[in-house]
């Protein structure tokens, strides 16, 4: 039976913040920020994305397997992405590190944003997959099927983050490196701008 793909509904939001926290927390990111501990990582995970997907208007989608969600994307609508607006919130004294170190990728975002002067665009903050998804074709289905929504929506661009070692993944859905920057999250880490224009 082939994947479904659809929005999602109110009552799986829960469910998708679970898929985003369990796949992020396997990601170098995540123990950069949050250290060795799968109980820490999951944790710190659940507080980041504890707000998801926001109240930007914009889209949340699924991938579905014979009905069980499998993986989760969300886009924001055209003009609504959170990392052009110049207004940063400020650092509290008593940060934690994951605090300090998302506050930093968050900064160092949107400074690629205002270098790379982009176009009107839509913003894709999340796209993650659960570990039973994964090589069964979720990802391309939600990523297509989410510029699909936004295309349609008018959007010129769509833009994303994402580390280099997700870039070949990107790269087949059409997206292009736009600037590359340190990943404040470890030494080694580089996250990078992404962009594909409207065909």
């Amino acid at each position: 039976m082939p994947l479904e793909f659809r929005d999602l509904t109110d009552h799986e939001i829960v469910a998708a913040r679970r898929i985003i926290v369990e796949s992020f927390a396997d990601e170098p990111f995540a123990r950069g920020m949050f250290g060795d501990s799968l109980d820490d990582r999951l944790a710190g995970m659940g507080v980041l994305w504890s707000t998801w997907p926001g109240d930007a208007p914009g889209w949340q989608v699924g991938a579905f397997d014979e009905g069980r969600l499998i993986g989760i994307a969300s886009a924001t609508a055209p003009g609504h992405c959170h990392l052009c607006d110049e207004t940063e919130e400020p650092l509290a004294p008593d940060a934690s590190l994951g605090d300090r170190i998302e506050h930093e990728f968050q900064r160092r975002c949107r400074v690629s944003h205002r270098e790379a002067a982009l176009p009107p665009h839509a913003h894709i903050p999340s796209v993650a997959i659960a570990s039973a998804g994964r090589g069964s074709g979720a990802g391309a289905l939600l990523v297509g099927g989410l510029l699909t929504r936004v295309w349609a929506d008018g959007a010129p661009s769509v833009v994303l983050e994402c580390l280099s070692a997700r870039e070949g993944f990107y790269s087949r859905c059409g997206f292009r490196r736009v600037t590359a920057f340190d990943d404040p999250a470890a030494a080694d880490l580089i996250s990078m701008l992404m962009r594909v224009d409207r065909p």
